[in-house]
């Protein structure tokens, strides 16, 4: 689960002076509706229940969602479970309390976790992810703020790295594993991030392929000590602290899940994010120098993440945007020729962010600008061809 994913330089608003002579109109056609499946029958609401747990760190009940997958599973998000009292969490639904078994298999790096359980149920019918396309109808069936929703939606887009949806979406926190059913009734996806405007969900074949993976259940309470699920839990407990802007708190739980679990990039991902925040601050604050060091220290988080996924083009675009920070600083500083190597290594960084989603407007943009800021460079320098290229 990453923090906000990109930063962005601003686009400049261009204005369009329109002439005065009249243009013949021309006819509107409606978008045609998306199909929905009905889901007006209890039997899909029977199949979807409440996880309830206290989470250890803030000592408060928290609600998510879960669904059957087998007669006797539930799937749902690992940040549902790990980092709760086990002792203390079950599931509910039609007013039955279940206790929760044991976890049978769990992916780490998608979020995603099977729980066996003392009662039985109907399992969902999992479609085929694969699919799945832009403009799809999707309905999101949980338990946000304790209350059973429907919440209708579409596809926006699938990403190319892990095959998550994006979908323009609205959801909370307690519609974490949720089903997403598309128009046949079938679950395409399990909501793991909700946000505004979109919200993203892990493919469906991605759980059918967990599934087969499971084996006997892991009590919750020796499940939740293993080295990877703590280092989950810190990493989300540094998302969290992203999220209200407390960088310094963030950057520290990042490290102890690094500590515990120093394979995962994107934990070096979100602990770059935090880093470059707090340099941003240093740098309005006028801390030149610590703000250098921090730029540096997210360049090199990014740097390890690219290393361990080398397909993810939003860290390229963001390793790109800090050296061009970087080079700004360098620049006002007259570190000339620091600055140049700083922009040319962020315009190779959208370069490679291009080849690996090459439909983002903004990183041709930026790539451009950079490129402009770099002959400007050149031009002071004299390097007159070199600026004109």
């Amino acid at each position: 689960m990453k923090a906000n994913r990109k930063f962005l330089f601003v686009l400049p608003v261009f204005l369009m002076i329109c002439a005065c002579t009249q243009v013949p109109q021309q006819i509107a056609f409606e978008k045609p509706v998306a199909s929905r499946a009905d889901l007006s029958s209890g039997q899909v609401k029977d199949s979807i229940l409440l996880v309830i747990a206290t989470q250890d760190n803030l000592r408060r009940r928290v609600g998510s969602t879960s669904f059957f997958v087998a007669p006797n599973k539930i799937a749902t998000n690992i940040h549902v479970v790990a980092g709760v009292d086990p002792v203390l969490a079950h599931v509910r639904v039609k007013g039955t309390t279940w206790a929760i078994r044991g976890v049978t298999a769990y992916d780490v790096k998608n979020d995603l976790v099977i729980l066996e359980i003392s009662g039985k149920g109907t399992p969902l019918p999992l479609g085929d992810s694969d699919t799945v396309q832009s403009g799809d109808a999707v309905s999101v069936m949980g338990y946000p703020n304790g209350k059973y929703t429907v919440t209708e939606g579409t596809i926006d887009r699938v990403r190319k790295s892990d095959k998550w949806f994006q979908m323009d979406t609205r959801i909370s926190g307690g519609n974490s594993g949720s089903p997403v059913i598309n128009n046949k009734g079938q679950v395409i996806g399990i909501a793991a991030l909700g946000g505004a405007p979109f919200s993203y969900a892990i493919p469906s074949n991605t759980l059918k392929a967990l599934l087969t993976q499971s084996g006997p259940p892991e009590p919750l309470s020796k499940w939740c000590k293993r080295r990877r699920i703590r280092a989950f839990v810190y990493a989300n407990q540094g998302i969290s602290k992203f999220y209200v802007n407390h960088y310094n708190e963030a950057i520290t739980n990042f490290d102890k899940a690094i500590e515990l679990n120093p394979d995962e990039a994107e934990t070096y991902y979100n602990r770059g994010f935090a880093k470059v925040k707090l340099a941003d601050l240093q740098t309005t604050q006028g801390h030149v120098e610590g703000a250098r060091a921090l730029y540096e220290a997210g360049i090199e988080d990014w740097t390890q993440a690219i290393e361990l996924n080398p397909d993810e083009a939003e860290t390229y675009y963001n390793r790109g945007l800090t050296r061009v920070k970087l080079a700004d600083l360098q620049t006002t500083q007259g570190h000339v020729e620091g600055a140049r190597a700083l922009y040319e290594a962020g315009i190779e960084d959208w370069t490679q962010a291009i080849e690996l989603n090459p439909d983002e407007a903004e990183t041709y943009y930026n790539r451009g600008l950079t490129r402009v800021k770099l002959a400007d460079l050149q031009t002071t320098q004299g390097h007159v061809e070199g600026a004109r290229a």
